[in-house]
């Protein structure tokens, strides 16, 4: 119970991070892009550093939307199939899910540090010359996001299929 309270808890205070983290990084790619967009085709000069830096924020926030996807069960499912068998079936299906989506995030955690100290901190973006550490970090960052919440999910999971009740 401990520590199902600690991982709710958890779960609750990185989905409301990557929540306004992603907010944010969204709205300056809007913006980035909005003024690439004016510089090149009414000042005719395009700038240099948007699409760098775009694609920077956009690897943050593509990591972090998956874990707060995740919290919401957001991710494509196909609930109709599911929704024929019976009740201890499906959540013995729904524990099997996300037993795989823990091991998943688990793997992106771990592939993503290795990608981060191993590969991207060897390499610097063109423009700002920044290691692409910090654009791999994301990796690392959003398996470790949805680790949290898969876990959440996967007791959630557990409960369920030990307590089985028509929902």
């Amino acid at each position: 119970m401990f520590l199902s309270r600690k991982i709710s808890w958890l779960s609750h205070f990185f989905y409301k991070v990557t929540y306004w983290a992603g907010a944010t990084l969204l709205s300056l790619i809007f913006f980035m892009m909005i003024l690439q967009v004016f510089c090149r085709y009414v000042l005719g000069r395009a700038l240099s550093w948007p699409e760098e830096t775009s694609l920077i924020f956009f690897s943050w926030v593509v990591f972090l939307g998956a874990s707060m996807a995740l919290k919401d069960r957001e991710h494509i499912g196909i609930s109709f199939v599911i929704d024929l068998f019976p009740i201890r079936f499906r959540n013995m299906i729904k524990l099997l899910i996300d037993g795989m989506v823990v091991f998943f995030a688990g793997y992106l955690l771990i592939y993503g540090w290795k990608l981060s100290v191993f590969v991207g901190a060897k390499q610097t973006t063109t423009f700002w010359n920044i290691p692409y550490f910090y654009l791999y970090l994301s990796t690392c960052v959003g398996g470790g996001f949805l680790l949290i919440q898969g876990i959440l999910l996967f007791m959630e999971s557990l409960v369920n299929f030990l307590n089985p009740s028509e929902k």
